[in-house]
Order: structure tokens, then sequence, then C-alpha cells
């Protein structure tokens, strides 16, 4: 997968690329440091909500939205064990990379409403989830499938925004 990223990239993997032109380091972040972490973060909230909002505002789509989101999940899970792959921060720890950050940890601890540790709370959770789930990415698979469930519903400028979230979830 590196070398395919690299290939891709024109010899560059994009993490790496990245974070070597937009990471300051914990006592340097950016707006767009938080804005990726608010794009990150919302993937652990945003499919729950819409089965929330679509149960009580729209529960003929219901169904349906459940049985996409265990298909993903079912897909993803095959995909992991067919071919499992770090992700870049795991590859780098593990030398097949060069040195990324994993950025979701320092950023946390300078969001002003969390009162707790998050960045501790991250990495001892991290225990209990799969470390080489990277490939596919659930966080690209359901932001697509919610900004498709929500395009019918949404005005001209939620589509907008509906538009933008998988690439920022990307980016991110």
């Amino acid at each position: 997968q590196l070398e395919a990223d690299a290939f891709l990239f024109g010899g560059n993997v994009p993490t790496v690329w990245l974070q070597d032109r937009l990471w300051h380091g914990t006592s340097d972040l950016r707006w767009y440091d938080y804005a990726s972490w608010t794009v990150y973060v919302s993937y652990f909230v945003a499919t729950y909500l819409v089965a929330g909002l679509l149960w009580f505002f729209a529960r003929a789509r219901f169904r349906r939205y459940v049985g996409c989101v265990a298909l993903l999940a079912g897909m993803a899970f095959t995909t992991f064990a067919l071919f499992p792959a770090a992700p870049p921060w795991l590859a780098s720890r593990e030398g097949e990379l060069e040195w990324t950050t994993r950025l979701i940890g320092p950023i946390s601890g300078h969001i002003p409403f969390f009162t707790f540790s998050f960045e501790g709370l991250w990495e001892r959770g991290s225990e209990y989830s799969n470390p080489v789930a990277a490939v596919p990415s659930l966080h690209a698979a359901y932001t697509l499938l919610v900004a498709v469930f929500l395009w019918r519903a949404a005005p001209r400028w939620g589509r907008a925004l509906l538009a933008l979230y998988p690439p920022a979830m990307g980016f991110a």
C-alpha cells in the first residue's frame, strides 16, 4: 500500500508530505488543525446522529440506512481480514514509513471544552481497536454514506457542505 501511495502521488506518501508542510507541533496549532480534528472526530458521531434523525423524522428511510451501515461494516471487516493495512502512524512506528505523528491526541489536548485528558483516553482506548483496520477507511465510507443519505433532504447550502464532507474527511 505504501508503494502504491508513493506511486500515485509522485513518489510521496500523502500523510508524510502533508505533515511535513502543515504540522508545526502541539505548541503551534493552526486553524486547519482544529478544523481537521473536528471533521475527523465527527466520524464517531455522524453515523449515529443521522440514524437518530432518520428514526425520528424519516422513519421510512431509517431501515435502509441501517442496512447500508451494516453492509459497509461487513464489507470493511471482510476487507480488513483479506487485506490488513497499517495506518500511517503505525507504519511509521514500525519503521515502514518516514515518521508521522498521530495527531488526534495532541490536538485534542488543546480543545478548550475537554476537561479530561482526551489524549490519554485516546491512547488507552486504542488498545480495544483494530490497529490495522485502515483500508478501506470506514471514515471515508460512512462519511460518504451520510452525504448520500442526506442529499435529497438538504437545502442547496446543505448540499454544498455535504459535497465537501467526504473530501474533508479524506484530508483529515
